[in-house]
């Protein structure tokens, strides 16, 4: 029984300040974070006819999907993407979906995200071909990859420069927070 109580003790203390740890990697702090490039592609890992965004909060699928953006196919021999640390950053992939043409692109409009309450908002423009354009007749998957730092935001806007949300997604919280 003494061994039980231990045992509980133990784990409880364990649990407890793996999770105090984990929090105190949390930026707090509102107003403005920096965000960071990893990449622009116009064939994404994430494939889909639609546009959409993508939080990754996890090393194996931040490999997997830039795995899959680079031609490859995943597997334990993959070169590794971009370090990140993931106690105190994620990765925001932004799509926007299957094009029937080259030209279409998104790119960083500036490296700041907003944090007002529990919403993060990062603003980026899309690139559309002009109408009367000559382009490549091949199906694209336009995306970016970009470092977040964590905070206390629960959703992640992506805007356009006239303040108009796109898309948004969820940030999947960890068992900690």
């Amino acid at each position: 029984m003494r061994l039980l109580a231990i045992l509980i003790s133990c784990t409880f203390l364990i649990t407890t300040s793996a999770c105090a740890g984990g929090k105190s990697n949390v930026n707090k702090e509102p107003g403005a974070m920096k965000v960071e490039l990893i990449e622009a592609s116009s064939q994404c890992g994430v494939v889909t006819k639609l546009p959409g965004a993508l939080w990754i909060a996890e090393p194996s699928i931040y490999k997997d999907i830039y795995a899959r953006q680079h031609g490859l196919t995943p597997g334990p021999d993959l070169p590794d993407p971009p370090q990140l640390d993931f106690a105190y950053d994620g990765v925001l992939i932004i799509y926007l979906g299957e094009k029937p043409t080259a030209g279409y692109g998104l790119s960083l409009v500036n490296n700041d995200m907003t944090i007002e309450g529990e919403f993060a908002s990062i603003t980026v423009a899309v690139e559309t071909p002009p109408p009367d354009a000559v382009t490549a007749q091949v199906l694209t998957n336009p995306c970016l990859m970009l470092k977040l730092p964590r905070g206390e935001y629960s959703t992640i806007r992506v805007i356009d420069p006239m303040g108009i949300v796109l898309m948004e997604t969820v940030v999947q919280k960890d068992i900690c927070e």
